[in-house]
């Protein structure tokens, strides 16, 4: 070729008038870039029959569960619920090893301990008293690389198990229900029924405290001034029994003192016995009664949706199953509440729940003979 001429162009048709080699090559790498986006929706579209382990494993994963008070049975199925939604089967990809501590504290301790023995994937707790208890003893055990996940950390803060709702700053994270804003809501829904009440009675345990029920406490009286409520405290004595302290500070309390009656979260108190004691002074004095758990004979209860809160922590524990460490993972506050109301208590009392209040309700109870 003389020097400075350009070279042919090379002929995009081949002598027999097909394709070129490069236009072959073009068609190709379409075909490969379709069959790879085909695989890749079906890949998403199939159903999962189990969690994608970040590794191989050839045991289920195992979580130790410590129960602090049965009332709360009703956190662990939902975490079991929210595990298996997110594909986790049971006895296949996660067993789970459930011990109830009665409510000793030494026998959280005692549980936690054989926990560690039995070197379980995670813990998984259902109070802050429990939690007070089981965080400290992984560390003391060396052992702080098993993940602790809670629900109902009341005082988790204010006990120093957790350091912030940014970050628990070891290895635990979980939920902490907000005590104030339910509260205030509780007054709130009292004040629909009798507009004008003036002094809402709240039964508090005698000898005991915690940061957070004083916060709750100082919130309520807040609230309530701007409801136009004046918050008169009751304390019960535990001597005997929170049960037998109650009935003793019911029986001096004289006809047209309050005008409704509610609990707080105190765990002496918002036992079922407790709340049956109030609920009971709530009928003979016809006033309502404003609990923290349904079923306990008041004729409301509002309080965070227990089976919700569980799949709510489920949630946390597959970020950790997954790679995540719990400090990484912030504090929550339970995303549901429920409202119950029970209308065969406001017909004893002689009370008319508002329309717009019983639509509001999660759960409405009908009176005798009457279907809602």
């Amino acid at each position: 070729m003389p020097p400075g001429q350009s070279p042919e162009p090379v002929s995009t048709v081949s002598p027999g008038g097909g394709t070129s080699g490069m236009s072959r090559n073009v068609s190709l790498g379409i075909v490969v870039v379709v069959g790879a986006l085909v695989l890749a929706v079906a890949f998403y579209l199939l159903p999962k029959t189990h969690a994608p382990a970040e590794t191989v494993r050839t045991e289920p994963l195992r979580v130790g569960v410590v129960q602090h008070t049965k009332g709360l049975d009703s956190v662990y199925e939902g975490f079991k619920q929210g595990m298996t939604e997110l594909g986790y089967v049971e006895g296949t990809d996660i067993t789970y090893e459930y011990q109830f501590s009665e409510g000793d504290p030494e026998k959280v301790r005692d549980i936690t301990r054989a926990f560690i023995a039995q070197n379980v994937d995670m813990l998984f707790v259902m109070t802050s008293s429990a939690a007070k208890v089981v965080v400290p003893e992984t560390k003391a055990a060396a052992r702080d690389d098993i993940p602790v996940v809670f629900t109902n950390g009341v005082t988790v803060l204010s006990d120093g198990t957790v350091a912030s709702y940014r970050s628990s700053g070891n290895n635990a994270t979980g939920l902490v229900p907000d005590d104030t804003a339910i509260s205030i809501k509780k007054l709130e829904f009292l004040k629909q029924i009798n507009p004008k009440a003036k002094k809402v009675g709240v039964f508090i345990s005698k000898g005991t405290s915690s940061n957070a029920r004083e916060a709750t406490l100082a919130a309520l009286r807040e609230g309530g001034a701007g409801l136009g409520i004046e918050i008169l405290t009751y304390e019960v004595p535990l001597a005997v029994s929170a049960e037998a302290g109650a009935k003793e500070v019911a029986a001096t309390i004289k006809s047209g003192a309050v005008d409704a009656l509610m609990t707080i979260p105190d765990p002496p108190i918002t036992a079922p016995p407790v709340n049956k004691v109030i609920a009971d002074l709530g009928i003979r004095e016809k006033i309502p009664t404003m609990l923290l758990n349904v079923g306990d004979g008041g004729l409301l209860a509002y309080n965070l949706d227990l089976i919700a809160s569980g799949k709510q922590a489920a949630t946390m524990a597959d970020r950790i199953f997954r790679g995540a460490k719990p400090s990484d993972i912030p504090i929550e506050f339970p995303r549901k509440n429920i409202l119950f109301i029970d209308l065969g208590v406001a017909k004893k009392i002689g009370v008319t729940i508002p329309e717009s209040l019983i639509y509001a309700a999660d759960r409405v109870v009908p009176a005798e003979g009457e279907t809602q």
